[in-house]
């Protein structure tokens, strides 16, 4: 038994998807001009707002699946809950973890010194692979499913497209790669959230078609 939403409720929701994904995209653009903290984390404000927008992101991705629940079936049940977990735990987890990290622990005598991270924050961060699993399906089966756009789905496939090498290099081009697959998601969720708050509140129905007038109009 899936809950069920007002139409007022899911265009909410897409403004909260799409809220949440410019944020976090204009988070990550941020990140590269600001300088992490001295624990090599990013800043206390910086994973403020990244933590607002995984929060947002949470609450409003889950009203894409419940549009399309029909459509998608149990794959496309599959690919979003790995694409919403991975989500989470990779936006509001980790940014949790480093606001605590930051705030309580005091800077490194040394200044080159790596911060201290726990085992399960390590497997957090590798949970990128779920998400790209997550990514692939769920875009594919919305294409299929024409309930949105396609361009959104498109815009998933390409995030997935775009991260595949990191699997195979290392250096400064893996961080190249996974920021522009990262916008390239974010960009695909904006769509479908934008799409969602934009969705009229007589979707089942066919718009009137006006019949041409004939002289029996005006003989009758």
């Amino acid at each position: 038994m899936y809950p069920t939403l007002s139409a007022s409720q899911m265009r909410w929701s897409g403004w909260i998807l799409f809220g949440g994904s410019i944020l976090l995209i204009i988070v990550n653009l941020l990140g590269l001009s600001l300088p992490p903290s001295s624990s090599g984390l990013p800043s206390i404000p910086l994973s403020i707002l990244e933590l607002i927008g995984g929060l947002l992101l949470t609450v409003g991705l889950p009203a894409t699946y419940l549009k399309q629940r029909k459509e998608v079936a149990t794959l496309g049940l599959v690919g979003f809950f790995l694409l919403w977990i991975s989500s989470f735990l990779i936006t509001v987890v980790l940014s949790g973890y480093a606001i605590f990290y930051t705030a309580t622990t005091p800077p490194p005598a040394h200044p080159n010194t790596a911060a201290t991270v726990p085992a399960f924050i390590q497997y957090i961060a590798s949970t990128g692979l779920l998400q790209i699993i997550g990514t692939l399906l769920y875009g594919a089966v919305s294409i299929r499913a024409r309930v949105f756009t396609r361009s959104a789905g498109i815009l998933l496939i390409a995030a997935v497209v775009v991260s595949l090498p990191q699997l195979f290099i290392a250096g400064a081009l893996t961080a190249l790669i996974g920021l522009l697959s990262t916008f390239l998601l974010l960009a695909g969720l904006a769509r479908m959230g934008f799409s969602l708050a934009r969705w009229p509140d007589d979707e089942g129905e066919e718009p009137l078609q006006e019949e041409p007038t004939t002289m029996k109009d005006y003989t009758s």
